[in-house]
């Protein structure tokens, strides 16, 4: 196999004293340790899977594009010719996806030396949460109550919602490809099952408490199990807004109990390396440990312009330099991930502020922070003027996103008026047939939420018209979530005996009328059978007041699915009506 697929710069100035590799340039934060070891003339050799915004800094000596698709073995013989080589000082694995390969490698192995890497055993613990949790627990340290589930069948039923769900690893093997797991916060039981379904038949999955608070991180350096560098931030910002990487965030001094704890379980691990340690924080001060991240992190530009160089100190200690003493960094000093902030600052201004499992922000304060750079209290990732290269590529990008969610949103603006406009013409059209209605198909996705509920009212509602449902989804024979199936029941509609069931030709052919949900439905009709769309009718236009898209309650919470299911009973009430007076 070829594991190098292509040589994309080559600058290398044997002036320099010394060089790294980094692996895994495709990952943004790769940028920092190429921008900080490229200001002290080192040679620095990326290597990437696919050309990326590090390739364009003009730090980088030497950019190579490797195959995504490689097998370990091949792939760590390619890293030692090329140590071989060059003779790198240092080697970066940037992803938790590179530190698996590298676990690989026997403890005494001079790739993983130069790798600067913790034990294999420390590490292995540090990737998986669930030990994690148990050491943080021998040591007293604050940790969300937690259960580890193994299989769907032995999954004991939850009243005790939100729920946090995280796979034991955070990257899973799945059908042959090794794929990421994002953590899950589970409103309900539906999405409980929903995510245990899908992550639990290959790999454990552990269940945690909600812990309601902000993330914290305490950022370290260790040199043979001692530390010898920290640094700490808070996150202001995080995408997604139920909690995840920050887009924005402030350097702090670290709680005392908060950076003991941290150092306590890596003194344990007899840690060597970098490593982030992820706490969340209430206000009233109280902290429980999440993981362990046991490589560089998305935040590290705000601990260098904080003035804690983790870059550079590893570099050093790494040619024999000697140990960094700990500096006393620049607390209140923010920093942003310009594009994943507008991203964030956009979600924020849509979100629902009364939603708890939000963590949004105040609107008019989240607008007002930009001004902070004019005040020198914040940079932007990756800004450099001496590297301008980097920041124009991700504003080109930006823009290019920016333009691109434009047009997209003019395309759905004449989406709407088309689907208004057909929904309209269909209907003078049938009134002005003359001819009566007798069959209405309610039409959803998956055909055990919206439509069913749909068809059960109509049939309550009216014994004239023969009324049934369908949807889109492959699976067939679904019953109705318990969830769903109980605000139904609230509704005084019976869903027990439903089965989902496929939509096909002969229904639409039989059929007066197609009423669908949302313009999802519409697209999907309109496509699939395109002979049907002067049938097609928008249930939410017959509410009051008027809505074009009726949400699906299948991964909402309880109350917002009975708000949903409220709008389905209701525009089942006006298409009665509009039916009746059609005689």
């Amino acid at each position: 196999m070829e594991i190098e697929n292509k040589l994309m710069i080559d600058r290398d100035a044997l002036s320099k004293k010394h060089s790294v590799l980094i692996l895994d340039g495709q990952v943004e934060h790769s940028i920092s340790f190429v921008q900080e070891l490229g200001k002290i003339d080192t040679v620095v050799h990326v290597a990437a899977t696919k050309e990326c915004l590090t390739f364009k800094s003009t730090y980088v000596s030497k950019a190579i594009m490797f195959s995504a698709a490689y097998d370990d073995k091949e792939f760590m013989a390619w890293v030692r010719s090329l140590d071989d080589k060059y003779h790198y000082d240092l080697i970066v694995p940037v992803t938790e996806n590179m530190l698996v390969v590298f676990q690989q490698l026997d403890e005494g192995d001079v790739l993983r030396k130069k790798a600067f890497l913790a034990s294999p055993d420390g590490i292995a613990i540090a990737l998986d949460k669930t030990t994690t949790t148990l050491l943080a627990k021998s040591l007293s340290i604050p940790v969300p109550h937690s259960v580890l589930l193994n299989k769907l069948a032995n999954v004991a039923h939850s009243d005790n919602y939100p729920l946090v769900l995280k796979t034991s690893q955070s990257f899973i093997e799945r059908d042959g490809k090794t794929v990421y797991s994002p953590v899950c916060i589970a409103s309900n039981a539906e999405e409980r099952g929903q995510f245990l379904e899908k992550w639990l038949p290959y790999c454990p999955v552990q269940q945690q408490e909600y812990f309601q608070g902000e993330g914290w991180g305490v950022e370290f350096l260790y040199v043979s199990g001692h530390c010898v560098l920290h640094f700490c931030h808070q996150r202001i910002h995080e995408l997604p807004l139920t909690g995840g990487g920050s887009s924005y965030r402030r350097s702090a001094n670290a709680p005392k109990a908060m950076l003991d704890a941290g150092k306590a379980i890596l003194d344990q691990l007899n840690w060597h390396g970098l490593a982030m340690v992820e706490f969340k924080m209430n206000e009233n001060g109280e902290f429980v440990l999440l993981e362990i991240n046991p490589r560089s992190w998305g935040s590290l530009p705000l601990s260098v312009k904080a003035g804690v160089n983790f870059p550079v100190e590893m570099l050093n200690i790494a040619v024999g330099a000697g140990l960094p003493q700990q500096p006393t960094y620049t607390v209140d000093y923010y920093a942003r991930n310009f594009s994943r902030d507008i991203e964030w600052l956009g979600a924020n201004i849509l979100a629902d502020h009364r939603n708890k499992l939000l963590l949004t922000k105040n609107r008019w304060f989240s607008i007002l922070e930009w001004a902070r750079p004019f005040v020198g209290k914040e940079s932007w990732d990756h800004f450099d003027w001496t590297d301008l290269a980097v920041f124009r590529s991700q504003l080109v990008t930006f823009t290019s996103r920016l333009f691109s969610a434009l047009f997209g949103r003019i395309g759905d603006f004449f989406d709407t008026v088309h689907m208004w406009l057909n929904h309209q013409k269909n209907k003078k059209q049938l009134a002005a047939s003359g001819e009566v209605i007798t069959d209405v198909l309610f039409v959803c996705y998956g055909n055990i939420c919206r439509s069913p509920v749909a068809e059960y009212a109509a049939k309550q509602l009216s014994a004239d018209i023969t009324y049934s449902s369908t949807g889109f989804h492959d699976d067939v024979l679904r019953k109705t979530p318990e969830n769903i199936a109980s605000i139904a029941t609230n509704l005084e509609l019976d869903l027990s005996g439903h089965r989902s069931c496929r939509i096909s030709k002969e229904q639409v052919l039989a059929t007066d009328i197609i009423v669908v949900m949302d313009q999802k439905n519409f697209e999907d009709v309109r496509q699939h059978f395109p002979e049907a769309t002067n049938k097609i009718l928008m249930l939410g236009l017959f509410s009051r007041p008027r809505a074009l898209t009726i949400l699906d309650p299948y991964a909402l919470n309880d109350a917002a699915a009975a708000d949903a299911l409220s709008d389905v009973v209701n525009g089942v009430k006006g298409l009665v009506s509009w039916c009746s007076a059609l005689k």
